[in-house]
């Protein structure tokens, strides 16, 4: 990714051991174009099933969302997007 120039690489001058990546502009962009085409897939997909097939869909998801538990899928720095 480097390499590709999507993340830049840095540190930290007072500690050799830490290393931070950073998207540039070209990552941001594959990141945005990847969350488009994924939502493309999923509206493909979903539409292909008949409502009632769409409905018992959005239960099951819902109620793997509450098995989850409270809490989950945020990180440290807030919840991770969608």
């Amino acid at each position: 990714m480097v390499a590709a120039g999507h993340v830049a690489r840095g540190g930290e001058p007072h500690h050799r051991g830490v290393v931070t990546l950073e998207l540039t502009a070209s990552g941001g962009a594959l990141v945005a174009a990847n969350d488009t085409w994924r939502k493309q897939e999923l509206a493909r997909i979903l539409a292909r099933l008949a409502p009632p097939e769409q409905e018992a869909l959005t239960t099951a998801l819902g109620l793997l969302v509450a098995a989850a538990g409270e809490g989950y899928g945020v990180s440290a720095v807030g919840p991770v997007p969608l």
